[in-house]
């Protein structure tokens, strides 16, 4: 249950030939007092991951169709190799008091990317667990 912790990005390496592919099954979230917390849950493999803050121009991926998010921070979250292809809901309206939306940004090529509309850039915590394989982000108050 490896934790990092802070603003600079979090990557989890794996090795794409032999891996298996981490098929998103669901996206949750949920706010707690002092922060927000937002899970993807995976089948069959836990996919490398990274997570970091970026800036504009956000697009989507295949189509170069600008993202519009709403909020001042944006935290960028990639999954590969992974397939997202029927997972539902694709975005979601928040508006708690860090994460204020979420929303697919690729789901192309084994590269799934969601972007988190933040209200302020803040710290942050990456943790994956087993049983069922999971990426759990919270995301401290501002």
């Amino acid at each position: 249950m490896p934790v990092e912790s802070g603003r600079d990005p979090v990557v989890k390496d794996v090795d794409p030939s032999g891996q298996d592919v981490g098929i998103l099954v669901d996206v949750r979230s949920a706010p707690h007092a002092e922060f927000d917390r937002i899970v993807f849950e995976f089948e069959d493999a836990l996919p490398g991951y990274r997570v970091e803050y970026v800036s504009a121009p956000l697009v989507y991926c295949g189509s170069g169709r600008s993202v519009d998010v709403t909020g001042d921070a944006v935290l960028q979250v990639r999954f590969a190799p992974a397939t997202a292809h029927d997972v539902e809901p694709r975005r979601l309206v928040l508006q708690f008091g860090s994460l204020r939306e979420a929303e697919i940004s690729c789901d192309l090529e084994g590269d799934v990317t969601w972007l988190l509309s933040l209200n302020a850039e803040t710290d942050f915590t990456v943790t994956h667990l087993d049983q069922p394989l999971r990426v759990v982000i919270e995301v401290a108050l501002p």
